[in-house]
């Protein structure tokens, strides 16, 4: 009895592969001897956390893709058809249709100052320009189109902080819509008031200039055709001009035209003045 009593009080030795270490921290039944019986792991709480957070973010931006695609769709919907030039008759009408179709002309390749392509939107504006004077001639309507053959030397830092002399021969086109009082002899104060209206056409070395400023020039070209059949009280002049993009000196340049003295207000459909 004494014999057996003495083996039973004899503390049970652990195996060794039951005893964790650091390269084994858990047990053979896998749970961790640190964790209380039923406890998760720390990592795999942190987990969960991260993907449900990955999930929350996800979802808002689902919704919000969802939001803004169905207030784009409305609004495109929403939008009035590009009339054509025989629907736009009224005074406040506008031809999408025809303005798209010079557009197309204007920003098909690139076109800075001095290339081929900015000589050949320039014959194309000059051709479109003396087809709507024709237009004004057959409703007796005055159009005129001013030669800008300026040729001037400035001394400016637009670009640097260094003064420097730069020469420009001007290759602007001038359009005059002549108002119900747009004559000096019909004028009440002696001599024309006129507003003008600015856009560029010429763009940048890698951009087809479709927004900078195609965009403005053809707003331009309709609006002259509008104000041919539906003739204002003053005179609007249009400067579409060109080297916006290296200076400015589409805008220099017609300052020094004498039409200039007349303006009272401008429209700036682009970046010059």
């Amino acid at each position: 009895m004494a014999q057996s009593n003495s083996r039973s009080d004899r503390p049970t030795r652990r195996s060794s592969e039951d005893e964790p270490s650091e390269e084994s921290p858990l047990l053979r039944n896998g749970q961790s001897p640190y964790l209380g019986r039923g406890s998760m792991p720390a990592s795999s709480t942190i987990n969960q956390g991260s993907w449900r957070r990955m999930a929350g973010v996800f979802l808002l931006i689902a919704v919000s893709y969802l939001v803004i695609g169905s207030i784009v769709s409305y609004k495109r919907l929403s939008l009035p058809s590009p009339k054509s030039v025989a629907d736009a008759t009224g005074p406040f009408d506008f031809s999408a249709q025809w303005a798209w179709k010079h557009l197309e002309q204007i920003a098909r390749q690139p076109h800075p100052i001095n290339s081929h392509e900015n000589l050949r939107v320039y014959d194309y504006l000059v051709k479109a320009v003396k087809d709507l004077q024709e237009e004004a001639r057959q409703l007796n309507r005055i159009v005129e189109i001013a030669d800008d053959n300026v040729k001037m030397t400035l001394a400016q830092n637009f670009l640097s902080n260094s003064t420097r002399l730069e020469f420009y021969e001007s290759s602007n086109i001038l359009v005059r819509v002549v108002g119900t009082e747009g004559r000096a002899e019909n004028s009440k104060k002696g001599h024309p008031e006129a507003v003008v209206v600015d856009a560029h056409y010429d763009s940048v070395l890698i951009g087809h200039g479709a927004t900078d400023d195609g965009i403005g020039v053809v707003v331009c070209l309709e609006m002259i055709r509008n104000l041919i059949h539906h003739p204002v009280k003053h005179n609007v002049i249009f400067n579409i001009n060109n080297g916006e993009e290296i200076g400015l000196f589409g805008a220099a340049a017609f300052m020094k035209h004498p039409w200039a003295a007349d303006v009272k207000a401008f429209v700036n459909l682009g970046r010059e003045f």
